[in-house]
């Protein structure tokens, strides 16, 4: 009998033991199984790890731009002259780790522009330049590189930008849209003063005598065309005004009349007769007050501009017959 009770002991125990491994090692079974037990009833992993690269080809450094020319003129210096634009050309040099295949034309973009910060207009639109060839293995200080040389040509209207320090822009874009700039070169445009006139004449037709106050105005009045960067301004220090020198009408039929330049007027603007006028004087200049052109009126494509009127003032006595200046009236700005 006592050998009996001892044999169901021993499986008692034995079954305890093994729920309790079972019990505590539930770990352990999620390690070997590859799941969860206990109180997930089974269920399987929701989550994964894995790992993401992405491998990026180019070049992490920006391209060089180690040298800028002068534009093509002597001294570096631009002289402008009258109604119209003048290409300015000029080269730079880029270096890039990734050598030519990565600059333009393969990819990318080069450009150039003119800036004069200290005036408006102060930008030259920007412009595309084009390659002109690859250059010697380390030219310009590109140690164990091959730089590459751009040509650039930009437009300045002449009458329209302001005189003074204009710098160079130079910009470049690689394959990689790692940019460049040099903005370290510059030249002067200097001041140009031009100005242009049109009609050449001026004409008065069919005057009856006696010409009545406050006078007659011309057919015709002249237009002031200012073709340069430098403004025509009588309030400027040095005062820089317009003036008229009016000569003598002779009569052609009866040579002993004539009328004289002090018989006429001049103003600013399409009414020579109106108040405001300035008398002229024979064969002597005469400052037009007020008259002002600023050049800085101007657009890309017509310059600034004013017109001066004339007047016959009264006068009386003068025989039918056409009257001619003997010498050209001098219109004088500057």
């Amino acid at each position: 009998m006592k050998k009996g009770k001892g044999v169901i002991i021993g499986v008692v125990l034995v079954f305890i033991i093994v729920v309790s491994v079972i019990s505590v090692n539930a770990g352990f079974l999620d390690f070997i199984f590859g799941e969860k037990t206990g109180d997930q009833e089974g269920e399987l992993a929701a989550e994964r790890g894995a790992k993401a690269s992405v491998e990026v080809t180019g070049v992490s450094t920006p391209p060089r731009i180690v040298h800028v020319s002068d534009v093509n003129e002597t001294s570096n210096n631009l002289n402008p002259y009258g109604f119209q634009q003048k290409n300015l050309e000029f080269n730079f040099v880029v270096c890039s780790d990734g050598g030519p295949s990565e600059l333009p034309p393969n990819g990318g973009t080069v450009m150039a522009s003119f800036n004069n910060s200290a005036n408006s207009p102060s930008v030259v639109n920007h412009v595309s330049c084009v390659k002109i060839g690859d250059l010697g293995l380390g030219a310009y200080g590109c140690s164990g590189i091959i730089p590459v040389n751009y040509s650039c040509t930009v437009g300045l209207i002449l009458y329209y930008y302001e005189p003074g320090l204009w710098t160079i822009n130079a910009t470049v874009q690689d394959r990689s849209s790692n940019w460049g700039i040099n903005n370290t070169h510059s030249f002067v445009l200097t001041t140009l003063q031009s100005w242009e006139m049109a009609p050449n004449y001026v004409n008065w037709t069919s005057i009856s005598m006696p010409v009545a106050a406050p006078g007659i105005e011309s057919d015709n009045d002249l237009k002031i065309n200012l073709t340069g960067n430098y403004d025509i301004d009588d309030a400027a220090a040095p005062s820089r005004p317009l003036a008229v020198n009016a000569t003598n009408l002779t009569g052609q039929t009866q040579p002993t009349f004539i009328i004289t330049g002090s018989d006429f007027a001049a103003r600013e603007g399409v009414s020579g007769c109106i108040a405001g006028r300035t008398q002229l004087d024979q064969h002597d200049f005469v400052d037009i007050i007020p008259f002002n052109i600023d050049h800085a009126t101007s657009t890309q494509t017509i310059p600034a501009s004013e017109y001066i009127g004339f007047c016959l003032t009264p006068v009386s006595g003068l025989p039918a017959q056409e009257y001619v200046s003997s010498q050209d009236w001098v219109i004088r700005a500057f």
